[in-house]
């Protein structure tokens, strides 16, 4: 998908952009974009134009997302692009300052108010604690926690047994609605790297992660328990025959209350506990150090920056 930032006051202050209108950079054709001044066509599943609106990115994207999130997929959010072209606006991950306004919230707001209200309608599932962190200059960094940074444990990548990769030394905290989610992502985005270049006052100077996970637990009725209630229903006596259905079923580790339906057809079976996780990445944009004018530590951020987003495309390529 891609999102066309509108022109600013600082690209009309460049030459180049002071006298052109939107359509005289990019044009939009359903779902092709033409960049006019050198006349080529790029092609993506969807293109949201200057106008699109927050609302119909979510809606457009986030939306089907959740919905597999809540199903026991794994989802990946990537915001990539150029720097200050409104990646940490659309993922919603800015600071907000001064009065709140929802309509511009981006996709992680939108995702986690719609993940509760899924949540809020079922009791087979619970949300498990959710992680901020950045990486800033190759270092992960713990966004949520607060302490000196040299009294926080290192933030390390391991892969266990099973080829599950997971973290180690970061915080992790409990969520019970929206609220608490915006509160962490607000504390986590205060404490994430930023530096001012040429192209962008508040350029984000590393790649932040906010994951999410999710268990779920679901009764699952055995195959001979659903032959065994079949043909009872089929038999002309009502003398009933051997069933394996008889036996109650255990109790959930998650407390998952039963329906009225399940306590009065006890059957066979087994819990099935399913986790999925949902990343969202903000990624820190691509420069070009002749335009960012960056110098010292800004320099340095950048060609780790530009490193790190080539590692991540020449991965994407081999898969």
């Amino acid at each position: 998908a891609l999102r066309i930032r509108p022109l600013t006051g600082r690209d009309r202050a460049q030459p180049r952009f002071a006298n052109l209108a939107q359509d005289d950079v990019l044009k939009v054709h359903e779902s092709t974009v033409q960049v006019v001044p050198h006349n080529k066509l790029f092609t993506f599943d969807y293109v949201f134009g200057p106008d699109s609106t927050q609302n119909e990115i979510f809606s457009a994207l986030g939306d089907k997302l959740i919905q597999k999130f809540v199903d026991g997929y794994n989802v990946t959010i990537l915001a990539y692009g150029q720097t200050s072209s409104g990646k940490t606006y659309t993922m919603g991950t800015a600071q907000h300052s001064g009065r709140y306004n929802a309509e511009e919230e981006g996709i992680v707001p939108r995702a986690m108010a719609q993940l509760f209200d899924i949540l809020h309608q079922t009791d087979s599932a619970i949300i498990r604690p959710v992680s901020f962190v950045e990486i800033y200059n190759e270092e992960l960094i713990d966004l949520l926690n607060s302490a000196p940074p040299g009294e926080t444990p290192p933030v390390t990548i391991r892969e266990d047994s099973k080829g599950h990769i997971y973290w180690t030394g970061v915080k992790e905290v409990v969520v019970h609605s929206t609220d608490d989610v915006l509160f962490y992502l607000e504390q986590g985005t205060q404490n994430r790297a930023t530096g001012s270049t040429d192209m962008n006052e508040k350029s984000s100077r590393s790649h932040a992660i906010f994951s999410v996970s999710l268990r779920q637990e679901k009764w699952m009725p055995s195959q001979t328990s659903g032959l065994s209630q079949a043909s009872l229903s089929r038999a002309a006596s009502p003398t009933p025959s051997r069933s394996t259905g008889s036996r109650q079923r255990p109790p959930s580790s998650l407390n998952v209350r039963p329906s009225l339906n399940d306590l009065r057809q006890p059957e066979e079976g087994d819990w099935i506990i399913t986790s999925s996780k949902f990343n969202f990445v903000d990624l820190a944009g691509s420069e070009r150090l002749k335009r960012t004018a960056a110098e010292g530590d800004r320099r340095k951020e950048g060609i780790n920056i530009n490193a790190g987003l080539l590692a991540l495309g020449n991965v994407i390529s081999a898969l």
